[in-house]
């Protein structure tokens, strides 16, 4: 039989959010240049650790850098077809590009074996079934239910994101 641990869990997912540490910025008269190339491999280093690995990354302008006049930019990510946007902040002071997700993006796939890990029972560990987009985005706005499986029973959760950095509770649904 299920047994919620008092009746609640909260979980916080890894997100690193550092996008491109190491990208160099260049500054040019009014505007900014950073290398494209090290801003999408920034990106895709940490998409990939999410498991997110994506197909395409998307930054302003084209060519070989990135030239902007303002202090911040956005690069959209494709990941399985949907699109994830990335907020790069330039730290003029440090010469440095940081950057961050809106909204955390989560693998469903990933998140249910986290969910299931941290409700291993005496009897086992359970099966954890989140139906719906197979991407979520952490959103205080967003709850949703999965279905938990062990030894034959079933139990619903409700799954709340606390944040937009991937941190959520989760408690029996109903």
């Amino acid at each position: 039989m299920f047994r919620a641990r008092n009746g609640f869990l909260a979980l916080a997912l890894l997100v690193s959010g550092s996008g491109c540490s190491s990208c160099n910025v260049e500054v040019h008269g009014p505007g900014l240049t950073v290398e494209r190339a090290e801003v999408v491999k920034g990106i895709t280093t940490e998409l990939t650790g999410l498991e997110l690995a994506p197909q395409e990354v998307r930054c302003p302008g084209s060519g070989e850098k990135i030239h902007t006049s303002s202090k911040s930019f956005i690069c959209t990510a494709v990941v399985d077809g949907v699109e994830i946007p990335y907020t790069m902040t330039i730290d003029i002071l440090a010469g440095r590009v940081h950057g961050k997700f809106d909204r955390t993006p989560v693998r469903v796939s990933r998140l249910e074996r986290i969910l299931a890990e941290k409700q291993k029972q005496p009897e086992g560990q359970p099966t954890i079934t989140c139906p719906g987009p197979a991407i979520r985005f952490s959103d205080p706005a967003e709850d949703f239910e999965c279905e938990l499986v062990l030894g034959g029973q079933h139990a619903r959760l409700l799954v709340h994101w606390k944040d937009k950095e991937g941190n959520l509770d989760m408690k029996p649904a109903g």
